[in-house]
């Protein structure tokens, strides 16, 4: 996979190779690359390439009629019974209790915005790397941020950053009752 990235030596994992790009990409450079120009974590991939093999058991099979019974949320999917009236589908980035990122990457990549105004212009970190705001910032990304992680506008534009519904749930319920405090 890592010649799709322009990575000739072999790797052991997607992760080597995040890392082996980004230490191409900072070196040429004094700005950093965009996180979203890198390849996918190995967590990230491996969800990939089981989603992928799912669609292509099906198209393999179509013409068959004996389609397999394989279950989505065994492949790469999980079941939105939140969002959705209609029990859709969304992309599964990572297993659960997986981390996201090591804990000193998540404190580089967030805002520290705190105003009534949070996220607005180029002062936040997160608009600035053109990326929305998370759970990790300091705004937690909730109402009063106007960069705020949205799953049902992102969920295909950024599938290698997580959401939490439980804990986006909570979130905004925190900041509701400091609204009324």
């Amino acid at each position: 996979m890592g010649a799709c990235y322009g990575i000739t030596t072999p790797t052991s994992s997607m992760t080597k190779i995040r890392q082996k790009l980004w230490t191409q990409k900072t070196g040429k450079s004094t700005a950093a690359p965009k996180l979203c120009s890198l390849p996918p974590t190995t967590e990230a991939f491996e969800q990939n390439v089981r989603r992928a093999h799912h669609q292509v058991a099906h198209w393999y099979s179509a013409l068959s009629g004996d389609p397999p019974t394989l279950a989505a949320v065994e492949h790469g999917w999980e079941a939105d019974d939140v969002l959705s009236l209609n029990k859709c589908l969304i992309p599964r980035n990572m297993e659960d209790g997986v981390s996201y990122a090591p804990e000193h990457i998540l404190k580089l990549v967030r805002c520290g915005c705190t105003s009534e105004r949070a996220c607005r212009g180029g002062k936040c970190g997160c608009m600035g790397r053109q990326l929305p705001c998370t759970m990790f910032c300091t705004c937690s990304g909730g109402t009063a941020c106007s960069n705020p992680f949205n799953i049902t506008e992102s969920a295909t534009d950024h599938a290698d950053i997580p959401d939490d519904s439980d804990e986006a749930n909570d979130r905004a319920m925190d900041v509701d009752d400091e609204d009324d405090e």
